[in-house]
């Protein structure tokens, strides 16, 4: 991902669960743009990202977060590969839950169950049990949970507990 494109004027404010902040745009390396949030500079730290700006390193890196649904998904498919399960992640690897959501691209009474990524957390250690299967309390991410602070250590059973078993990692 790159620098934000929009021009400062042409900022659209923009208030997510009573944050304030600006929406624009962000180009991936194939040239796609996607929305962006960017948080007003006075706003507190844990109130200047959220997890896609974590695990994206965009916030970091350029000051703003992806948006979720088809946004986060245009940056998927054009800057990350699909690793799979987390049995073959290795540290640095994006995990991406994916959960059912009223108004998510193809949901509908024809198709009730369309998920749609909602949260996105950085893989730290994976931990294989004597199974040769993923331990999933001992396995480690890094997640920000919307505009809560900062986890840099949370287990993935954790994770799975508040976000669901429904998840994919990409590189």
């Amino acid at each position: 991902m790159g620098p934000i494109i929009t021009p400062p004027a042409a900022l659209t404010p923009s208030t997510i669960k009573g944050v304030n902040g600006s929406c624009g745009f962000a180009s991936t390396r194939l040239g796609n743009q996607v929305r962006v949030w960017i948080p007003n500079p006075t706003n507190p730290i844990d109130q200047r990202y959220f997890c896609h700006g974590h695990s994206l390193g965009t916030f970091t890196a350029h000051g703003y977060s992806v948006f979720s649904g088809q946004d986060f998904l245009t940056v998927l498919r054009d800057e990350h590969a699909l690793v799979g399960n987390v049995h073959n992640a290795t540290p640095g690897d994006i995990v991406v839950w994916h959960n059912p959501h009223p108004g998510a691209p193809g949901m509908g009474p024809n198709n009730p169950n369309a998920l749609f990524p909602d949260h996105s957390a950085i893989v730290t250690h994976v931990a294989i049990g004597a199974d040769g299967l993923v331990d999933p309390i001992n396995t480690l991410l890094s997640s920000k949970n919307g505009f809560g602070p900062l986890a840099p250590t949370i287990s993935l059973d954790n994770l799975i507990g508040i976000y669901g078993d429904i998840f994919a990692v990409y590189r």
